[in-house]
C-alpha cells in the first residue's frame, strides 16, 4: 500500500503551546556558557582599555551574551572603577558596559 505523504500529514499541525515549547527548547539548546578568562586574558583586556583611553583609539569590545555574540565599536569615554564599568560612545550614542561582561577588546586607530 502506497501512503505517499499521508503518514506525516497529521504532524504538520501543532498546537500553539507545543510550538512555543519547541521554540524554547531550541533556544535553550543554543545557549552558551560564559567563558572563564584567565589572568593573562584579563591583563590583555585592561591593557587594551588603558591604551585606547591614553591614545584616543577606537575599540571593538566583545560582550558575553548567552545566545549571540555582541560587539560594540566606539571610543571609551571614562572608566568607573567603583562600579566596575566603562562608558563607550558609538553611533552618536553612549552606553555603560560592566567589566564582567567583557570577553575581548581590540583597539585600533
Amino acid at each position: 500500500m502506497n501512503r505517499g505523504n499521508l503518514l506525516w500529514t497529521g504532524s504538520r499541525m501543532m498546537l500553539a503551546e507545543h510550538r512555543q515549547l519547541l521554540n524554547e527548547r531550541l533556544k535553550e539548546a543554543e545557549r552558551k556558557e560564559k567563558p572563564i578568562l584567565d589572568e593573562q586574558q584579563k591583563e590583555w583586556i585592561a591593557q587594551s582599555v588603558s591604551e585606547a583611553i591614553a591614545n584616543d583609539l577606537k575599540v571593538t569590545i566583545t560582550l558575553f551574551d548567552r545566545y549571540k555574540e555582541i560587539k560594540i565599536t566606539g571610543k571609551i569615554l571614562k572608566i568607573d572603577p567603583q562600579l566596575r564599568r566603562l562608558k563607550i560612545t558609538y553611533q552618536d550614542e553612549y552606553t555603560w558596559i560592566k567589566f564582567d561582561d567583557i570577553i575581548d577588546v581590540i583597539s585600533y586607530q
